[in-house]
């Protein structure tokens, strides 16, 4: 007997800005077809590009929902965090060299 499950959605479109919803839902019923009964994709179409997972877990839309799963949306990155790091230690680079040296104190 299929017993209801309850599944969280979480999609953010911006960094500041995150949609949460939950919903129950027979258990057995995979990924996509889920998506399909709550008509997420009518309603968020930018989403459809995107891909998936599960507690931070990349899945397939045939992956089979179990009670209390958190499906989120993966959006891409806007800049790859290597170079983002990298970025970030030149500049500090930068402001130390542009630091005035103290000289020493002469007693």
């Amino acid at each position: 007997m299929n017993q209801p499950i309850t599944v969280e959605l979480v999609f953010c479109p911006k960094a500041e800005l995150c949609q949460r919803e939950q919903h129950e839902v027979i258990s057995g019923v995979c990924l996509s077809e889920f998506l399909a009964q709550i008509q997420w994709y009518e309603r968020f179409s930018e989403t459809e590009a995107l891909s998936f997972g599960v507690f931070g877990q990349k899945v397939d839309g045939d992956y089979v929902l179990k009670n209390h799963d958190r499906v989120e949306f993966y959006r891409p990155l806007p800049l790859d965090p290597m170079k983002l790091r990298k970025q970030r230690a030149m500049k500090t680079k930068k402001l130390k060299a542009k630091k005035p040296q103290m000289s020493p104190r002469l007693d």
